[in-house]
This record gives structure tokens, C-alpha cells and sequence, in this order.
């Protein structure tokens, strides 16, 4: 039997997280009181070779989560018809994508940030070509790529103490070209990695 080019492998990542994702078991779910409901997008940029996955770098003018990496998302609006929506119009409206270019793969369970009093919804998605990108500059500062083979070597993790404006906190993380990513963006990509290792996926 022909073995299969990384090209061919990559092909169809797409589809088969799709149908990873589908395979979870996501029952109702019970919103802890007092917690402001929210929903990102794990945005993952799927190539002929390689898959890599986008981060926003918040601005100092926001409201929580100052400086801090994040995904593209925030809390669910009146007007939103469901937790996916929500992901998508902040995702537009942080970094210009528009919806039509965001292909939802699935969902991950939802979970509360460490210290800022959000439940948060994660849709995953693959962001369609071609890639363009308007930044809100009010809330975000940056975007950058991680290879998600990078996420998958576990030497690149850590757990410990982070400092933050709100205190020092006990968490996962790990630092790639100078950003620190930790708190509930750590805690839903340690998901992530979960549920991919137990599938039959190249990273």
C-alpha cells in the first residue's frame, strides 16, 4: 500500500477532527450562577504541510484579560442566536474575518476562566482562505500562528506559578517566541490535545 505524502495527510485534517469533535459526549449542560457566559473560536489554519493555530495578543484598553493572549471571542449579546454566533461576530468584529471564512469544525466543552468570572463556550473552526485580516485596535494589539505540533510536544509544557495583574495563579502554560499563553486558553488547548491524541491524526 502507497504511504500518503504529508500533503494528503493534511488534506483532510479538517474532516477528521470534525468527526472527532462529533464523537464527544456533551450532554446539558448546568451554567455555574454568577458567571458572565462567553464563546471563542480555537481558529486553526490548516496548510498543505503543517496546521497552526491563531492567537490574539489583547490591547491595555480592554476591560479584562489586559495584554494577555487569547482567542478571538468575548460575551454573548442579546441579539446573538446561540453560542456559536457569538463566536462568530467577535471574531469578526476582533480580527475581520468574516463568517463565511470560518468553517465551525465542532465544539469543545465549555469551562470557567481562572479569576475573571466567565463561562466560556469554544467553537473550533478553520479559518478558509485566502487569509485576511483587519484588527479591532481598541482590542487587539496581535495575532500570531503556533504550530500545532508545538502544542502536542509536552516537554513545551509547564505548570506552575503565573503572575498576573490580578494575582498569581496555579496553571498550565507554555511560552513560544516571547508570548506566555496560560489560564483558560491553556486549559482549553490541554482539551484539545486530549481529544487528538487519542485519534489517528499527523501533527
Amino acid at each position: 500500500m502507497r504511504k500518503k505524502t504529508m500533503k494528503e495527510e493534511f488534506s483532510g485534517f479538517g474532516d477528521r477532527l470534525s468527526c472527532a469533535l462529533s464523537r464527544l459526549k456533551q450532554g446539558y449542560v448546568q451554567e455555574p450562577p454568577g458567571l458572565i457566559k462567553a464563546a471563542v473560536v480555537l481558529p486553526l489554519i490548516i496548510g498543505s504541510g503543517n496546521v497552526d493555530i491563531l492567537f490574539t495578543r489583547r490591547t491595555n484598553q480592554v476591560k479584562s484579560h489586559r495584554g494577555q493572549v487569547s482567542f478571538p471571542g468575548g460575551t454573548v449579546a442579546p441579539g446573538d442566536r446561540g453560542v456559536i454566533d457569538t463566536a462568530l461576530r467577535e471574531t469578526e468584529e476582533e480580527i475581520g474575518v468574516e463568517r463565511s471564512r470560518v468553517k465551525v469544525l465542532g465544539t469543545l466543552p465549555p469551562l470557567p476562566t481562572v479569576s475573571t468570572g466567565y463561562f466560556v463556550y469554544p467553537a473550533v473552526a478553520q479559518l478558509m482562505p485566502p487569509y485576511r485580516f483587519k484588527l479591532n485596535r481598541r482590542e487587539v494589539r496581535e495575532i500570531f500562528t503556533v504550530p500545532l505540533n508545538f502544542l502536542f510536544q509536552e516537554h513545551n509544557w509547564k505548570l506552575g506559578p503565573v503572575e498576573t495583574e490580578d494575582g498569581t495563579f496555579t496553571s498550565f502554560y507554555f511560552r513560544y517566541k516571547g508570548y506566555l499563553v496560560w489560564g483558560m486558553t491553556a486549559r482549553l488547548l490541554r482539551k484539545f490535545k486530549e481529544i487528538l491524541s487519542g485519534e489517528d491524526f499527523v501533527y
